[in-house]
Formats: C-alpha cells, sequence, structure tokens
C-alpha cells in the first residue's frame, strides 16, 4: 500500500511539473491550432521553430497559406523592430517563387511609411495582417 500512494504521488509531480515547466514534447501541437488545411507547408528546424516552405506552390495560394501561418504572427510580434521582423522572415519562409521577395518588398514599405509618420501603429499592423500587392 506504501508504494501504490508513493507511486501515485510520483505521477502527481512529474504530472504538475510537466504542465508547469513544458517538458514534454507538446510543441508539435500548436500547429494544430492553425488552420489545418495548410499543416502540410510547414516544418520544424532543428530548434523547433516553425518554418513555411512555399517552394513549387501557385503564387496565388502563398498569400492564403501566409495569412494562415503563425509566423505572421510571430513576426509581427517583433513589432517595432524592423530589423528582426526582417530577420525572422527571412530565415522562416522557404519559397522558389515571387511571394517571398514581394511581401519583403511591401513589407519594407510599409516600415519606411511607419517611420516616416504616413501611418500609425495599428494601421501598420492592420496593413501587414491583411497585404495587398
Amino acid at each position: 500500500m506504501k508504494y501504490l500512494i508513493f507511486i501515485l504521488e510520483l505521477i502527481v509531480i512529474v504530472f504538475y511539473v510537466d504542465v508547469s515547466y513544458g517538458t514534454s514534447n507538446s510543441s508539435v501541437m500548436k500547429l494544430d491550432s492553425t488552420n489545418t488545411e495548410y499543416t502540410a507547408y510547414y516544418s520544424e528546424d532543428i530548434t523547433n521553430n516553425t518554418i513555411l516552405i512555399l517552394d513549387n506552390l501557385p503564387e496565388n495560394l502563398k498569400l492564403d497559406i501566409w495569412k494562415a501561418s503563425p509566423i505572421e504572427t510571430e513576426v509581427l510580434s517583433y513589432f517595432p523592430n524592423m530589423q528582426l521582423m526582417q530577420e525572422v522572415y527571412n530565415n522562416r519562409v522557404e519559397d522558389n517563387g515571387l511571394f517571398k521577395s514581394n511581401f519583403l518588398d511591401y513589407m519594407e514599405e510599409l516600415q519606411h511609411q511607419y517611420i516616416a509618420g504616413s501611418i500609425s501603429e495599428e494601421e501598420f499592423k492592420e496593413l501587414f495582417l491583411s497585404p495587398s500587392f
């Protein structure tokens, strides 16, 4: 009976540590919170960062996949650090077509407008989340 109680206590402690410190391998599940229609285009690098792979896809589909991507909100979370936003975008999006360079140009244009004061922070974020190019 002592051993059963000891084992139950041990299980409770392990579960508590897992939940409190996130020690289990639940990072794979974070992709399920996004649009499951596009999860086939995600990959993880060696440090468990999500990578968006847009190689060899039609250009009109890439924007929809980008909008459903967790990388979009992650890049935006680094605002107003424009350099870090561009670095994360460049490192986490793979594309052999025009989308990556077109969106990077669009992001730079938004950054110039924000720095010049022609758009506010809210306008920047709104335009970033609904690109038109």
